[in-house]
């Protein structure tokens, strides 16, 4: 499946759309990602299965206010959204690639655990 984009009528921003196995495969010895969520915590989401617009539209402004509240995002990362498939329909979070610091994984300190984690849900 191609990469989609998305675009929103008041920011020009456009972020990445991948499922959750093409950012996997992206991923590489000095790349990882992370899901963060759809919403702020304890904020309602669009459930799986309802509209897609209204999913992304979400994950954007998250996006949005993870910036606003911590500027842009270091050299090396990059925020997306992740479409993930689920038995009651489609449904989006926000994500973040980002580099890894090969000290970290040399060393396998703790720092390096989102990674891991990662190559579990993969598995």
């Amino acid at each position: 499946m191609a990469t989609q984009y998305f675009f929103t009528k008041n920011h020009l921003t456009m972020y990445k759309i991948l499922s959750f196995d093409q950012a996997a495969r992206r991923t590489s010895d000095t790349l990882e990602f992370l899901t963060l969520a759809p919403t702020p915590h304890n904020e309602t989401c669009t459930a799986a299965g309802d509209s897609h617009e209204d999913g992304i539209k979400e994950c954007i402004a998250l996006i949005n206010q993870l910036q606003r509240i911590h500027g842009q995002a270091p050299a090396g990362a990059e925020f997306f959204v992740v479409r993930n498939y689920h038995e009651f329909g489609t449904y989006f979070e926000a994500g973040i690639f980002y580099e890894v610091l090969q000290e970290l994984r040399e060393m396998q300190h703790s720092k390096y655990q989102p990674a891991k984690i990662i190559q579990l849900k993969r598995a």
